[in-house]
C-alpha cells in the first residue's frame, strides 16, 4: 500500500517498506522500535515502521493516538499484531503482560522508607502501636499496618 505523505514508498502488511529503488533497511530507534527514513524532494523524515503499517492497514475509527504490539514484540510490525490504543490501554497491556514493571520499594523515587526501616517496623509489631510507629517513621498508620501484614514491601523479608 502507498505511504500517503511520501510518493514512491510502499509498505506491506508484514512491515516491509519499499522505496523508489529498493526495500529499506530499518534501524533500531528509541525504545527498541524499528524506523526508516523516508525522503521526498527536499524533505526527510524518520518514521516508525509500526506507525506506517497501522496508518495504512488498520482503521482508527476512535482516533486513538498510540499503537500497541499485541504480542509485546516491538520487532513484530505485521498488521495482525498491531492495534490502535489510548495511552492508558497501552500501559495496562504492558503491565498485564510483564513488559513494564512498576518501581517498588527503594527503587520508587517517592519512597520514604528503606529496607532496614521495613524490617524494624515488622520487628516492632506489638511493641509499639501502629500510630506510634507511623509518627516515628513519618508515614500513615495504615501504611504501617500494610507493611506489618505483608501487603506492602513484600520483597523485603
Amino acid at each position: 500500500m502507498k505511504v500517503k505523505e511520501f510518493a514512491g514508498y510502499d509498505v506491506s502488511e508484514d512491515g516491509r517498506v519499499v522505496g523508489p529503488r529498493s526495500e529499506l533497511k530499518p534501524f533500531m530507534g528509541r525504545g527498541g522500535y524499528l524506523k526508516v527514513c523516508l525522503s521526498d524532494n527536499n524533505r526527510r523524515r524518520w518514521v516508525y515502521v509500526h506507525r506506517l503499517v497501522a496508518e495504512c492497514f488498520i482503521p482508527n475509527v476512535h482516533s486513538k493516538p498510540e499503537i500497541n504490539h499485541i504480542d509485546g514484540s516491538k520487532l513484530n510490525n505485521s498488521a495482525s499484531n498491531l492495534e490502535w490504543v489510548t495511552r492508558s490501554e497501552n500501559n495496562i497491556h504492558a503491565f498485564k503482560n510483564g513488559l513494564k514493571i512498576g518501581s517498588r520499594g527503594e527503587s520508587n523515587v517517592h519512597h520514604k522508607l528503606k529496607k532496614d526501616d521495613i524490617l524494624q517496623i515488622r520487628k516492632l509489631r506489638g511493641v509499639y502501636s501502629q500510630r506510634e510507629l507511623s509518627k516515628l517513621f513519618d508515614v500513615s498508620h495504615s501504611h504501617i499496618s500494610k507493611i506489618q501484614r505483608n501487603l506492602k514491601w513484600q520483597e523485603v523479608a
